[in-house]
């Protein structure tokens, strides 16, 4: 869980304790998928056409239209979650948004999931 978005910032990576490393572990994050109004004006960088903030068009693609949030799916040794750990996803920076980015707003949360293979 983050406070404020701070920009510029590296990439974020997780780091776990305490795991066996010779066995091999799934790190997966829960997959979102998000409102378009949160975009406000950036979502013309992934609209197909130009979107008026707060217009109808805009209403009306935000009741039909999620955008796809990024996919965190990984089979990793339990050495390398420990010493290494698992580097997420690029933040959403303003532009170049897609399921390799993370949208990640102020007071936002993620939830990850690691289980033994």
């Amino acid at each position: 869980m983050q406070r404020e978005v701070q920009p510029n910032t590296m990439f974020k990576k997780y780091q776990a304790r305490g795991l066996d490393p010779a066995k091999t572990y799934h790190f997966v994050g829960l997959p979102r998928k998000y409102n378009i109004k949160e975009f406000g004006d950036l979502v013309n960088t992934a609209a197909p056409i130009h979107v008026k903030p707060d217009s109808l068009v805009h209403n009306v693609l935000a009741k039909f239209v999620k955008m796809d949030g990024e996919t965190e799916d990984y089979l990793c040794s339990g050495d390398s979650i420990m010493y290494d750990g698992v580097k997420l996803k690029q933040s959403f920076v303003g532009t170049g948004y897609s399921d390799e980015v993370r949208h990640f707003p102020d007071y936002a949360s993620r939830l990850y999931f690691m289980t033994e293979e």
